[in-house]
């Protein structure tokens, strides 16, 4: 099994995240990867410096 590993832009955007994602998923499918593993947070882009209240977080 070939496994990629991305290291994609994370922003506090959930859907340009999503695409950035996206994106890295089909390149590594295009170089027979089966799996590809993501930074922590990749999706939801949570960065513990920018949550200036937990109460805004879901």
């Amino acid at each position: 099994m070939l496994i990629a590993g991305a290291q994609t832009m994370i922003t506090r955007d959930v859907r340009q995240n999503g695409r950035h994602i996206r994106a890295a998923m089909e390149q590594a499918a295009a170089s027979k990867a089966r799996f590809v593993h993501f930074a922590e947070g990749a999706l939801s882009g949570y960065i513990k410096s920018q949550v200036k209240s937990w109460q805004d977080v879901n």
